[in-house]
């Protein structure tokens, strides 16, 4: 039996309360996490939102478990932040390009300049 001032602690008794808790805690986790991405309205912003958790993860290790910032570390953090900026600034241009029909579908606009930035 496990009590808070001491008793028998052996390994049959442990083991399991210890996957069951962690069964528990990261099955919760996930549920959550798969929860909340379902809510969003865009498939293609679940992938920069992934993304963003390992930027978290690791700067949480850094601030809270002392764990060090290397140069790839942080090249990794700028790299992954870098590219969530570049795909908002695409999805921006996107929608500015783009509009729906009465059914819905998705009718993209013409550009005014070419590639090379000439009227056309």
């Amino acid at each position: 039996m496990l009590t808070a001032t001491g008793g028998n602690f052996s390994a049959a008794s442990i083991v399991p309360l210890g996957l069951l808790f962690g069964l528990i805690a990261t099955a919760l986790a996930y549920g959550f996490y798969f929860s909340g991405l379902s809510k969003i309205s865009q498939a293609g912003k679940v992938p920069v939102i992934a993304s963003v958790e390992v930027v978290v993860a690791t700067v949480i290790g850094a601030l809270a478990f002392t764990e060090r910032m290397t140069a790839v570390r942080v090249l990794g953090i700028a790299l992954v932040l870098f590219s969530i900026v570049l795909f908002n600034m695409k999805a921006e241009d996107n929608k500015k390009r783009s509009k729906m029909n009465e059914n819905g579908d998705i009718i993209i606009q013409k550009a005014d300049k070419d590639p090379e930035g000439n009227r056309q």
